[in-house]
Formats: structure tokens, sequence, C-alpha cells
């Protein structure tokens, strides 16, 4: 009798895991998207704007977004500094 308990439990547990894998899984489709021959992906137009808090390892970590951004080729607006304009 606990037999049936323990593995209906699993069996909810298992569902309950799975379902919202696949719904992430079916958001990650690329119907729409320019890819080249190689399957990466063209960089938009559309400028990014990457920006930052004040402390030390935030704006480390924006300075380093904005450069890997440009070196994949996009067009990137830094707003690392709210005192800078």
């Amino acid at each position: 009798m606990t037999f049936h308990k323990h593995s209906l439990g699993a069996k909810l547990l298992l569902l309950f895991a799975l379902i919202p894998m696949l719904i992430l899984s079916a958001c990650g489709g690329s119907t729409g998207s320019s890819t080249s021959s190689s399957g990466t992906s063209t960089p938009t137009k559309v400028p990014i704007t990457v920006g930052s808090k004040l402390d030390p390892e935030a704006q480390l970590l924006g300075e380093m977004y904005v450069l890997l951004l440009q070196k994949a080729g996009y067009t990137v607006n830094p707003k690392l500094d709210p005192c800078r304009v």
C-alpha cells in the first residue's frame, strides 16, 4: 500500500518538474530569427543599453558586458555611471 503512495508522489514530482521544462523549451524556438550557415545568430541593428550600479563589482561587470557585446558586433549604449551624462 505504501508502495503505491510513494510511486504516486514520485510521479507527481516528476510531472511537476517536467511541465516547466517543456514550457520553457518551447520558448527557445528560432523560427523568426536570422541565422548564418554556421548556426549562430547575426547581431540585431537595435542598440543595446547596458547599465550598472555604483559599486565597483557592478561597474566591472557592466564594462565587461559592454566590451563583449561590442566584440560580438552589437551597438551598445553604456550607461554605467549615473553621474556621467
